[in-house]
C-alpha cells in the first residue's frame, strides 16, 4: 500500500513539472503573439497544411503570418 502510495506521489509530482512548464510556454507564446488560443489556433494550421510530413520552419511562419503576427525587426 506503502508503495503504491509512493508511486502515485513520485508520478504526480513528475508529470506536474511537466504541466507546469507546458503551461508556462504556452502563456509565454500566447503573450508574444497577442491572439486568442494561439498555440491551438498554430496547432491546427499545421495539422491541417501537413497531414502526412512534419513541419518546417517555413511552415510555421506561414502559419503564424496567417494568425496575425508580424515580422520582427532584426537588429
Amino acid at each position: 500500500m506503502y508503495l503504491m502510495l509512493y508511486g502515485t506521489i513520485l508520478l504526480w509530482s513528475i508529470s506536474g513539472r511537466n504541466v507546469l512548464e507546458m503551461y508556462r510556454v504556452s502563456s509565454d507564446f500566447q503573450a508574444k503573439v497577442d491572439t486568442p488560443c494561439a498555440l491551438a489556433l498554430l496547432t491546427n494550421c499545421l495539422q491541417e497544411a501537413l497531414p502526412d510530413r512534419n513541419a518546417t520552419i517555413a511552415d510555421f511562419s506561414i502559419c503564424l503570418k496567417a494568425m496575425g503576427m508580424r515580422d520582427a525587426p532584426v537588429g
